[in-house]
């Protein structure tokens, strides 16, 4: 099949929910440290039903570490560190399978991810400090995982890519609207539109 622009589109789209699952779960995790250290005696909410995000395996570790009880901080540091440690060739094969198996490589834009994985431990703290410029009654750190990635997703994005605003504002609300709750896409509009325009 010969190559078209609305092919490479379907390729960056696709890519793009890849790095926004991964992206998710670091986040999902960076915060579940933070709020254990921060009170030892928290319960870890429980994470049922369908979830887009979440694997049996991803589901399984979260159940092990309610059972760990006093070393449940622990154990969120390794799976943390596991999933920074993991090469994307392991990663990319993991997140076919487990959430995206209608898709092969070939279906996706590579190069996209590359560019994004490789700068996310640059970008992570610099996005929280640039939302929370932009905010005025909650901070980047109080919001919904999946808000955070959508964040980090476009803010690297525009900063390695230099996708089109227009395109990269409407690329960011669309994930917002699938995988974040009802008012995800309004907070993206009113927050990124501001960065993007700084």
């Amino acid at each position: 099949m010969p190559y078209s622009p609305l092919m490479q589109i379907h390729k960056r789209i696709n890519a793009r929910k890849i790095v926004l699952s991964y992206l998710y779960q670091r986040l999902f995790l960076l915060s579940l440290e933070q709020k254990i250290q921060a009170d030892p005696e928290l319960e870890i909410p429980s994470i049922e039903g369908d979830h887009p995000f979440f694997d049996e395996k991803f589901l399984e570790e979260i159940q092990r570490i309610k059972i760990a009880g006093a070393n449940e901080n622990q154990a969120v540091k390794i799976n943390l560190h596991d999933m920074e440690e993991q090469s994307l060739e392991y990663l990319l094969p993991y997140y076919l399978k487990n959430f995206f198996d209608r898709w092969t490589e070939e279906d996706i834009d590579l190069d996209y991810i590359l560019q994004i994985w490789s700068n996310i431990s640059l970008y992570l703290p610099k996005v929280s400090e640039v939302v929370d410029t932009y905010t005025t009654t909650f901070k980047y750190i109080e919001m919904d995982a999946v808000d955070q990635a959508i964040f980090l997703l476009g803010y690297i994005e525009r900063k390695i890519i230099d996708t089109p605003k227009e395109i990269l504002m409407n690329e960011m609300i669309e994930l917002g609207k699938r995988y974040s709750g009802e008012g995800s896409p309004k907070l993206i509009n009113g927050i990124f539109h501001k960065i993007l325009n700084a």
